[in-house]
């Protein structure tokens, strides 16, 4: 009965991080500039968004208040349930950070994950997928801004932060104070090591 638990374990780990990732806010509620929750609608980073959503993506950058950041990584931006690149003038507010951050696909290699056994008898192993920018051979760490609810001057949002071995669900809450939007919270809702 060991190897079908290592089976069903690994498929989880493999599958919950894409089940979650595919919610958009609370799972299919439509929420202030999220689109449909459904997928049927592109979810559009609009102009007036774009400081509350700089203030969110900066959190996770390095620099910000995640500890997982750091320079040696790629970061790639994304916006709700799109891979679709983000707006250029939005992109160039994050020119001044020493990290290569980027939007789109272009220049990136996926590879794939596995489940393996060794050798026969032995445990299953789950080797995770990778992925990398191509020109320069580093990781890539993708940052998915999933939903924003606003009140007055004070947000919620969530953010996945998901590298080639665990996914980081996190809330993070952002206020309005003195004309400019900072973090004022941040509460891990999911981590998922693979």
């Amino acid at each position: 009965m060991k190897r079908p638990n290592h089976i069903l374990l690994c498929t989880l780990a493999i599958a919950l991080p894409l089940l979650l990732t595919s919610c958009i806010g609370p799972c299919g509620v439509d929420l202030p500039w999220s689109g449909s929750g459904k997928g049927t609608q592109k979810i559009i980073l609009t102009t007036a968004q774009y400081a509350p959503a700089e203030t969110v993506y900066r959190a996770a950058l390095p620099g910000g208040q995640m500890p997982e950041a750091t320079t040696s990584f790629v970061y790639r931006l994304s916006f709700g349930n799109s891979t679709d690149p983000l707006p250029a003038d939005f992109m160039a507010r994050f020119s001044d950070l020493t990290a290569t951050v980027m939007t789109g696909t272009n220049g990136l290699v996926f590879t794939p994950g596995r489940v393996y056994q060794p050798a026969p008898g032995k445990d299953y192993t789950v080797q995770p997928g990778r992925k990398y920018e191509a020109a320069s051979d580093r990781d890539v760490v993708e940052i998915t801004f999933s939903w924003i609810s606003f009140k007055d001057d004070r947000a919620k949002a969530r953010l996945y932060y998901t590298s080639g071995s665990e996914n980081i669900a996190e809330i993070i809450n952002i206020a309005k104070q003195h004309g400019e939007w900072t973090v004022t919270g941040m509460n891990e809702e999911m981590r998922t090591n693979f």
